[in-house]
């Protein structure tokens, strides 16, 4: 007996969809490298912040991950604002604080704050990061990593 039944080599079928147009593709989420860290305040106008036993808390912020919102410390108060991200653009806008006096911390808190609301774009090094004003390094922050 013969066997009648054929085995054929049978290309599997062809794509029938379309390709997507570059523009139409779900855009993969950009996490930007200074977003979701603590980014304690180290330089602020060329002079070094010296933390003393008057301050709350250091300076610091942290721009989230999932919102527009940044959050803070001047070392006194906390504070809220909006941000904008935009490549090496960044801007902060509607500032909300907590209103305590604390001696020699409002000397760092207040030029923080009033800078913050003038900052035009970031520069990153690692673990550095400078905001600048018109292209001018006005504040050095350094990443802070919690266990």
């Amino acid at each position: 007996e013969r066997d009648t039944t054929k085995t054929e080599n049978v290309a599997p079928p062809a794509e029938t969809s379309e390709p997507v147009a570059p523009e139409l593709r779900k855009r993969e989420a950009t996490v930007s490298p200074i977003k979701n860290k603590r980014w304690k305040l180290v330089l602020l106008n060329g002079e070094q912040i010296e933390l003393t036993e008057k301050f709350r808390s250091e300076p610091y912020i942290t721009l989230s991950l999932h919102s527009d919102k940044m959050t803070g410390s001047g070392g006194c108060n906390r504070f809220g604002c909006k941000y904008v991200l935009d490549d090496e653009r960044v801007s902060f806008s509607g500032f909300a604080t907590t209103k305590i006096y604390c001696e020699d911390a409002m000397k760092v808190e207040e030029p923080f704050l009033r800078d913050l609301a003038t900052v035009s774009g970031y520069r990153l090094d690692g673990d550095t990061m400078w905001l600048l004003q018109n292209g001018k390094r006005i504040m050095k922050f350094e990443a802070v990593y919690l266990n």
